[in-house]
């Protein structure tokens, strides 16, 4: 039986920040910590919180990072711009 660790949650920053569980990575290092996170539940919930004023491309590269980490559970969060 599988124990609920909660969900990754990822915090997207206007400025590119990265933000996993409470701790900034690098680019670099997100995928690495994705796969750390997800090895043990690949049906872990993955809760990505995108700044209004970042670019949909960056959260996409976000989202494509999660998918390759094995993740299959998304759920996306943004704010609005107004």
């Amino acid at each position: 039986q599988m124990i609920d660790e909660g969900p990754v949650e990822i915090l997207l920053g206007r400025r590119g920040e990265v933000i996993i569980n409470d701790e900034m990575y690098v680019s670099a290092d997100v995928l690495v910590e994705l796969k750390r996170q997800l090895a043990n539940n690949p049906e872990r919930v993955v809760t990505i919180k995108a700044d209004a004023a970042l670019e949909a491309n960056k959260l996409v590269d976000v989202m494509q990072l999660v998918s390759k980490a094995g993740g299959v559970n998304l759920s996306l969060i943004t704010e609005s711009a107004g």
